[in-house]
């Protein structure tokens, strides 16, 4: 009776550790019609979030649990890559429909304060994106946003290219080598 309780247990946990792991570590695979986006979005500074919460009136809130997305063209179907969406500071591994111009526009990025999608900031990119033929990992870069005031009033974009740490992170995400490839991004066509 008592090794049936503590198999039980173990069972539990071991599952429980690997649900865990896989929801942190894999990644859903682009399919044929798919593209992946990877990058990632931080900001110069720490969000003041006991300001921040007592003036949008959010009760429960985890501090450093900032989520963001993407703001594309709304032709466009995506979705995250991995269980859980992006927190600022970590990369995005977004999975995209590839549209049938080869071309999207990428509008921006919007920041959801506390995981809370009711109290979220925009942050504008504005590029458009062409995909290269028969690649499907496109790495977009490293953002990082700083604000004049308390409003987010965008005052700098620094674009940073670390290209080498993120092509590590997705092969170990996905866990083989897969080439990722530099996107070309341009001004948005009006």
């Amino acid at each position: 009776m008592l090794n049936k309780r503590f198999l039980s247990v173990c069972s539990i946990f071991i599952y429980a550790i690997v649900f865990m792991y896989a929801a942190d570590g894999e990644l859903t695979k682009p399919s044929s019609k798919q593209i992946m986006l990877i990058g990632k979005v931080s900001l110069a500074k720490e969000i003041n979030s006991d300001f921040y919460r007592q003036t949008l009136g959010i009760a429960t809130y985890d501090a450093g649990k900032h989520e963001y997305g993407l703001v594309h063209q709304k032709s466009l179907k995506s979705k995250n890559a991995e269980a859980l969406p992006p927190v600022l500071g970590d990369y995005f591994f977004m999975l995209l429909t590839v549209p049938k111009t080869d071309r999207f526009s990428l509008d921006g990025f919007r920041i959801y304060l506390f995981g809370d999608k009711s109290a979220w900031i925009f942050l504008p990119i504005g590029r458009d994106i062409q995909i290269p033929n028969d690649e499907q990992y496109l790495y977009l870069g490293n953002y990082t946003y700083s604000f004049a005031g308390d409003n987010f009033m965008v005052d700098d974009v620094v674009k940073t290219d670390d290209f080498d740490e993120a092509q590590e992170l997705l092969n170990r995400k996905l866990g083989k080598k897969v080439q990722l490839v530099r996107a070309v991004l341009t001004e948005q066509k009006e």
